[in-house]
């Protein structure tokens, strides 16, 4: 299933709640043709959305985080979250907000985050998350997406990517809780051009982050993957939706099947499914197959039409975005990330 000119795919929300202030989102995702449709659509009810390969971002008030990396179709897509609300919009010099009275969307301003050290980076970021979270009171983050340039090069010390995670797990033990319960879903990918991307989803009430049982907690990783572990959760339902991270292969701690990208295409799927079930055992209601739309990420874009084959047989009724990436470990091939509404 690729996304061609002009397509367009809906998921409606209902959550598994009475309670009617809750989440009672939906998405919605296309091609860049039908953006302004959409907007025009749900005029003062967008949070915000991620835009993937676009050259430019809409004029207007709507908190976008504008990806520089490459849609495997050839054609630039989105996916907004559309809120049952009225929403008001907030912007400043390092960041625009959207709130509903129930979720806070934001995207931190590129201009503020150029710092070639990741670990200044990553700390200024989520510090400034903290702050907007605090200012707005919507004290639970649930969910952040990270992209940068380089994330394999050398920085200062060590690896940017484990820069990164040195500078958001020091932002995390001093302002929040580290461990079960308290880091929200994430994802943080590397992009070929373009600066550091950071956008976030918080909220009034606080999710419930989910682990998987095949893996170590990622903030319990070993050192050996760097002096800072991760800080995420592998997802967080909230009121019915979920959000789940970046996911490969993945094994307790360590990747596997390096090199096979049929054997980790599978993997990560089994993680994926491991999630799921997980997320059931919380109290998630499945919505239906056409309501769950996966991020791909492929190291190779060669890799692109194995894949996607494999991600047809395995959910043929979700909506699905490749995109070529950097994956956080220089041998996984493939990473996948879900929302579920």
């Amino acid at each position: 299933m690729g996304l061609k000119q002009g397509r367009r795919q809906e998921g409606l929300g209902r959550v598994a709640s009475i309670n009617e202030s809750s989440l009672l989102c939906r998405w919605v995702s296309g091609s860049v043709t039908g953006l302004e449709r959409d907007l025009d659509r749900h005029c003062g009810h967008v949070l915000g959305g991620l835009l993937y390969g676009a050259q430019g971002v809409p004029e207007g008030p709507i908190p976008y985080a504008s990806v520089h990396l490459p849609v495997l179709d050839g054609v630039g897509c989105y996916w907004l979250l559309i809120s049952p609300r009225p929403v008001s919009y907030h912007r400043n010099a390092d960041a625009c907000i959207a709130v509903d009275g129930v979720l806070q969307w934001g995207v931190l301003n590129p201009g503020a985050l150029d710092h070639e050290n990741m670990e200044q980076g990553a700390w200024v970021a989520y510090n400034r998350i903290f702050d907007l979270q605090e200012e707005a009171v919507y004290p639970h983050l649930l969910r952040t997406w990270n992209y940068f340039p380089k994330i394999h090069a050398d920085g200062a010390a060590m690896e940017r990517y484990r820069e990164f995670n040195v500078g958001r797990h020091e932002a995390f033990s001093a302002r929040r809780s580290l461990g079960g319960g308290h880091v929200s879903a994430a994802c943080a990918l590397g992009t070929k051009v373009g600066g550091m991307t950071v956008a976030f989803l918080a909220g009034k009430k606080a999710g419930i982050a989910i682990e998987n049982p095949r893996q170590t907690p990622a903030y319990g990783y070993p050192l050996q993957y760097g002096p800072k572990s991760p800080v995420f959760a592998r997802a967080m339902l909230v009121d019915g939706a979920l959000w789940v991270s970046g996911t490969a292969s993945i094994v307790g701690s360590q990747s596997v099947h390096v090199g096979n990208l049929a054997a980790q295409t599978d993997e990560t799927v089994d993680n994926l499914r491991r999630v799921f079930e997980e997320a059931e055992r919380h109290g998630f209601i499945m919505p239906l197959a056409s309501r769950l739309c996966l991020v791909v990420y492929l190291r190779h874009a060669e890799d692109e039409a194995r894949v996607r084959q494999r991600l047809a047989e395995t959910f043929p009724s979700a909506h699905k975005i490749l995109l070529q990436a950097d994956i956080c470990r220089v041998e996984l091939l493939v990473e996948i990330e879900a929302f579920w509404f």
